[in-house]
């Protein structure tokens, strides 16, 4: 599956489509907002599209969602893996962990090098689980509806390291 954007090509790494079409949704940019590790390196640029308004963050991710970070910088992969990881080992209990060890194991492994203006989005629509993409292909699918709620986490849950980001993208 190949994500179709339905809007001309970007201008620019920090500009975000009006809207998206992921697994046959129809899903609109609510918000965005940076990310920015220390006092001044931005690493990426997040986006948030949903399907339906009004927003809130209440139950965010138990809804049909994409979920874009534009990238400023080069990251490798590992980087990604040991982030995710360290949030994930932070807001989970050792047998949620354990449960879904063979899937965090597939999406972390499918992460790749990135460079500055490369896009990574992931979904979550009902009955598709989490898909990972980058740069508008596919990349990996987790047939999982819990587990796309549990892993939107990172990013959009109810804990210290989502709130500045939670809070950009919601309007």
């Amino acid at each position: 599956m190949v994500l179709m954007a339905t809007s001309d090509a970007v201008a620019s790494v920090f500009d975000f489509r009006p809207s998206v079409v992921v697994h046959d949704r129809s899903l609109h940019l609510v918000g965005k907002t940076p990310f920015v590790a220390g006092l001044f390196f931005k690493i990426y640029e997040a986006g948030l599209y949903l399907d339906e308004r009004p927003v809130h963050a209440e139950g965010i991710v138990e809804k049909p969602l994409y979920l874009e970070l534009v990238y400023t910088r080069s990251i490798k992969a590992q980087q990604f893996r040991d982030a995710a990881s360290s949030i994930l080992e932070a807001i989970f209990p050792q047998e949620k962990l354990a449960q879904y060890a063979e899937w965090i194991e597939a999406i972390h492994g499918s992460y790749q090098d990135v460079n500055e203006g490369d896009r990574y989005g992931l979904s979550s629509v009902p009955g598709k689980g989490l898909t990972l993409f980058l740069n508008d292909k596919e990349v990996i699918q987790i047939p999982d509806d819990g587990f796309a709620r549990d892993y939107l986490q990172i990013w959009l849950g109810d804990h210290r390291n989502a709130e500045k980001m939670k809070k950009g993208l919601l309007p």
